[in-house]
């Protein structure tokens, strides 16, 4: 009986044994699959949405209703869709004004969207958002809000690389109005801007 004991006992450890070792050979490779899973996602993941943001700064001017704009432009682009906001400084230029011609204008805050086509070459964009009046005029005060709309028809575009981008709009249509109430303030704008694209 103690012998057969001993042999039993024996022989659970070894099972015992046996178990241990395969299961850390299971763990093991099991944590490296994981692990290297991981990787591979996390890499795939940060590479495919880095290269869909972007930020552009833009500057152009309107001839027909003389003004200038300066802003900032951003979002996250899906295949040749894009999701966009962005903010436009708008001054104005009065010439009858001859001691302060130039006005602070607008400040536009607005979202949109855009198509690409072309190999990326063109694209065509809207933009709507408030557009906040900047000064006091003889029948509206600062800080009055409206609101733009933008009409980029077709912009053409230009890849310096992998990162950059340079973008030119030669005419596109902007409808601002500031001012809703009473006698409403409308500037229809005719830019043309510049503007240089950085993808994040």
């Amino acid at each position: 009986m103690l012998e057969e004991r001993w042999s039993v006992g024996g022989r659970a450890r070894d099972a015992r044994g046996v178990i241990r070792q395969h299961w850390k050979r299971c763990s093991g490779s099991v944590l490296k699959w994981l692990v290297s899973g991981a990787l591979v996602l996390s890499l795939g993941t940060s590479s495919a949405w880095a290269s869909s943001y972007f930020v552009s700064g833009q500057a152009g001017a309107s001839i027909n209703s003389v003004s200038f704009n300066l802003g900032i432009e951003g979002g996250l682009r899906l295949e040749e869709y894009g999701i966009l906001g962005k903010v436009d400084l708008n001054p104005w230029f009065n010439s009858q004004d001859l001691k302060g011609s130039l006005k602070p204008g607008v400040l536009n805050v607005g979202v949109g969207g855009e198509y690409r086509y072309f190999n990326e070459r063109c694209r065509s964009a809207v933009f709507v958002g408030p557009s906040i009046l900047l000064f006091d005029t003889a029948l509206d005060t600062k800080g009055t809000t409206g609101f733009f709309l933008d009409i980029i028809t077709v912009s053409l575009r230009w890849p310096l690389g992998d990162v950059v981008t340079m973008r030119f709009d030669p005419a596109t249509v902007h409808l601002v109005v500031p001012v809703l109430s009473g006698i409403p303030l409308i500037s229809l704008q005719y830019r043309h801007t510049v503007a240089v694209e950085w993808s994040l």
